[in-house]
């Protein structure tokens, strides 16, 4: 690693790791709710229980097919533009929940499209520990898994059922779709402040592979 990569990684500042700590916090509890959503627009009926099953086959399907797909995206894009675009079609996806409020057999089709959305999302999140991680990339992941399980707690056990409580099905939803405005604004923030640390070391390898370079 050359001085130019060490110093961009110096730089970057205790507010930037805020930022994408923040940005899985919300974006785990924003799932929560939006699967709690899943749970009661599919109904306790029968067939309630077979629309939560068709959900959860879709969202299977959509990360086994798509995925290696969405991580090719990522190295295209680069993961700090990747995962504002993944926030916003996360955010996209969550919002289609509202074509299926009163229409549970359908949820799977927004499963399925939150799922598609996720193989953006995801990759790019994970591929930020290697510049934000610095010397400790596992701690990093550490805190990633313990935002994962907590947000999602908050989301899906706190939140959600509040919501219903208060105002309903739709309540649950509208929770889940502010949580992905506020996730892609956050990225969109991370990756302007990124800009600089991850062109630079975009440099440095393009000049370690020869292949590339020439």
């Amino acid at each position: 690693m050359n001085s130019q990569s060490q110093l961009s990684r110096s730089n970057i500042a205790a507010s930037t790791h805020g930022l994408y700590y923040a940005s899985r916090l919300v974006s785990q509890a924003g799932q929560g709710m939006f699967f709690a959503f899943l749970v009661v627009a599919a109904g306790p009926t029968t067939e309630g229980a077979l629309g939560l099953g068709s959900s959860m086959v879709a969202m299977t399907v959509a990360a086994i097919t798509l995925g290696p797909f969405g991580g090719w995206i990522v190295d295209r894009l680069g993961a700090r533009v990747a995962l504002t675009a993944g926030a916003a079609l996360r955010l996209g996806a969550v919002a289609s929940g509202l074509l299926v409020l009163g229409f549970g057999e359908y949820a799977w089709v927004v499963a399925f499209i939150y799922s598609a959305a996720s193989q953006v999302f995801s990759p790019a999140e994970l591929a930020l520990v290697a510049t934000l991680g610095g010397k400790r990339p596992a701690g990093t992941h550490a805190s990633l898994f313990a935002l994962q399980f907590g947000g999602q707690a908050v989301g899906g056990l706190v939140l959600g059922p509040l919501l219903f409580v208060l105002a309903g099905t739709g309540a649950m939803l509208g929770g889940a779709i502010v949580a992905y405005v506020v996730v892609t604004a956050l990225a969109g923030l991370l990756a302007l402040r990124l800009r600089g640390v991850l062109t630079a070391e975009s440099h440095e390898r393009t000049a370690l592979h020869f292949g590339r370079a020439l």
